[in-house]
């Protein structure tokens, strides 16, 4: 019986396949086997219901032969859960799929992409696009650069950083500041050489040490 449709017992579905057990129909497959429909087919027209019980269990293999209201039955309640899972339960299936782990392989490793098992759901796929999308806003001290050339800045506590990965450098200017004040980020901003990330950290390089404070955007390459 049907544990999510009990008002359809003679199916399994959806909580698990229709059972095989059952077997095929087959046709009358000699004349001897001609005979023996034809006696149960006497005996129930005179309503030995008895008799007719005794002929199939002395043979079984007239079931096969046979089509009883158990059959239509069952075949009634496969076809009616199945339609009843695809109106109103698939939706809602596929929804869970897309939206969590279930079918996908969100922890996919480099060199299984290609693998056609692979798929990544829609919130993995997100949440890619939005590590995308992010900014990370550094900013740089005059007097917190370090050595005598090239020069070397650490700004911690970013979080979203990441070691493994590369970004690129843009300025933080809105376009609103003053001509001179431009300027100056312009001209610290060319200063700088390169960096290197690492968890929720950054370090930035300049051959000459910038004498303004200012910041940089960071944004993965």
């Amino acid at each position: 019986m049907s544990t999510t449709y009990p008002d359809y017992p003679h199916t399994h579905f959806p909580d698990e396949l229709t059972d095989e057990a059952r077997g095929y129909k087959q046709d009358v497959k000699d004349v001897q086997t001609a005979q023996l429909i034809q006696e149960y087919q006497t005996q129930f027209t005179l309503g030995n219901t008895g008799k007719c019980h005794d002929i199939l269990v002395a043979n079984p293999e007239l079931q096969e032969m046979m089509w009883k209201a158990d059959d239509y039955n069952w075949i009634r309640d496969a076809i009616m859960a199945l339609e009843r899972f695809y109106k109103e339960d698939v939706t809602a299936t596929m929804e869970q799929m897309a939206a969590t782990k279930a079918g996908f392989r969100d922890d996919i490793q480099p060199g299984q992409s290609g693998d056609r098992y692979n798929g990544y759901s829609i919130n993995k796929i997100n949440s890619l696009f939005e590590e995308l999308r992010q900014e990370y806003r550094v900013d740089l001290t005059a007097s917190a650069w370090e050595g005598t050339g090239p020069f070397s800045q650490t700004v911690t506590n970013i979080p979203g950083l990441r070691a493994d990965r590369s970004y690129e450098r843009f300025s933080a200017l809105t376009g609103t500041e003053e001509v001179a004040n431009q300027k100056a980020y312009m001209k610290a901003m060319g200063f700088i050489t390169g960096g290197e990330t690492s968890d929720n950290s950054v370090t930035i390089y300049a051959y000459k040490k910038p004498d303004i404070s200012f910041s940089i955007i960071l944004r993965e390459a």
